[in-house]
């Protein structure tokens, strides 16, 4: 099993310096599951990372409100009809 410590050990041999850690000492998140996220030592956290973690690590519900899902399932630009050319 992988430790929080082996982890550490590896970013400051590979990554540069200046690359930000956010807790002291250091989590290394393997997973989450709706509002948990876990550790690589199998600890569980309440995630409050205020909706960066969940899109990056895929852990949002799957049960998501209805409204929420469809508003985030349409285009993000208007439909090449209804454009109109010069």
């Amino acid at each position: 099993m992988t430790t929080n410590a082996e982890l550490l050990e590896r970013h400051r041999a590979v990554l540069p310096n200046w690359l930000a850690l956010y807790y002291d000492p250091p989590i290394s998140f393997d997973r989450g599951q709706g509002r948990h996220v876990y550790d690589v030592e199998g600890n569980r956290y309440l995630d409050f990372f205020g909706g960066i973690s969940p899109p990056a690590s895929a852990t949002t519900s799957r049960r998501s409100p209805r409204p929420f899902r469809s508003r985030h399932l349409r285009p993000s630009t208007p439909p090449r009809s209804t454009c109109r050319g010069a």
